[in-house]
């Protein structure tokens, strides 16, 4: 009897739960309707749909105000004319030495995702498809429309300062990754076939650009490299026009376990010099320009780790940032260099 009375029960509440259902049907179908979302989850026009606290990191812009002049000889005026510009009263004070270079510096934003891993399903010459693991490193940049600018004042004071420029930037990116434990060092590769697998992952319904005037052909495509080769606008207070890329990589060497990933175009800062043989430089009349000069330019240096080893690779065990063995400096870092990321000249 008792049996009886519980299967009665069941089934009435059975009979409940699905009439609650069908009743839920409409709003249902319609709130899965495809392209629209809750006005609650909706993100607002033109912009993206928050990440989760900490998921992304964003690299401030180095306004470096020292890097807005530098002093240089004229190594090829020199070489033709030792005294150039030299009269009576100036003995040794030529016009072509200790020279003051200015330049206002420019910086980006960068933001970046974990640095990530995918199969694909690469072509090759034979004509057939080699399943490979892709590293890939997901980036946002973004242009503050700050800039350091040298000025002299009316008093004849010199000064550098931030100020807001406001000008868009010429964005041409250079990326590679390079394993502290093996030494090699790996360009970004251009993988089209791995673009539409990182799209698909990271989220589908995602706009990867905010801003349909940057990129009107396909707005929610992730850029590559070449792709990304771009002037970037300055994004007005409240609103962010930062644009979305993918860095790619292959055949990494499993055995990296320590690497860094350097990121060249962010900024026009740069140093140069000219190479000397004791006190006289290298360059000589009738070379040509630029012999003996090395140009460096400002890197942003990004540092990863990986516990793991050869034989499982792995993307939730990559870490960002500096990790020291303890009692233990593997690679000789001086002390500047142990930290998740760094600013250098290369």
């Amino acid at each position: 009897m008792l049996s009886h009375r519980l299967h009665r029960t069941v089934c009435r509440t059975l009979v409940g739960i699905a009439v609650a259902i069908v009743a839920s049907a409409p709003s249902l179908a319609q709130s899965r309707t495809p392209g629209k979302r809750s006005a609650g989850n909706s993100p607002a026009a033109g912009q993206f749909r928050a990440l989760a606290p900490g998921v992304e990191v964003t690299i401030p812009p180095d306004h470096d105000v020292a890097a807005t002049f530098s002093r240089h000889d004229l190594v090829e005026v020199l070489a033709v004319d030792p005294q150039y510009g030299e009269r009576e009263y100036s003995k040794g004070r030529s016009l072509a030495k200790d020279v003051v270079f200015t330049r206002n510096i420019w910086c980006l934003e960068l933001s970046f995702k974990p640095m990530r891993m995918i199969m694909v399903d690469i072509p090759t010459k034979e004509g057939r498809f080699e399943r490979k693991q892709i590293w890939y490193l997901l980036y946002r940049i973004k242009n503050t429309g700050k800039e350091a600018e040298r000025m002299v004042s009316e008093d004849g004071e010199i000064r550098s300062s931030v100020v807001d420029a406001g000008q868009p930037v010429k964005f041409v990116p250079r990326i590679w990754l390079e394993s502290w434990d093996t030494g090699k060092a790996y360009l970004d590769r251009l993988i089209p076939v791995a673009i539409p697998e990182i799209e698909r992952r990271e989220d589908a319904a995602r706009r990867l650009l905010n801003a349909k005037q940057l990129h009107p052909e396909a707005p929610a495509r992730l850029l590559n490299t070449i792709e990304m080769e771009r002037e970037i606008p300055p994004s007005p207070e409240g609103q962010d026009l930062g644009v979305w890329g993918v860095a790619t990589w292959e055949d990494i060497d499993p055995r990296t376990d320590h690497f860094s990933v350097y990121f060249q175009g962010l900024t026009n800062a740069y140093q140069w010099e000219d190479a000397k043989q004791g006190d006289a430089y290298v360059y000589q009349k009738g070379d040509p320009l630029g012999t003996g000069r090395k140009l460096l330019e400002k890197t942003l240096r990004l540092n990863f780790w990986r516990p793991s080893d050869k034989y499982y690779e792995h993307e939730s065990e990559i870490r960002y940032g500096y990790y020291e063995h303890p009692g233990l400096e593997r690679f000789h870092l001086a002390p500047d260099e142990r930290v998740d990321y760094l600013w250098i000249y290369r």
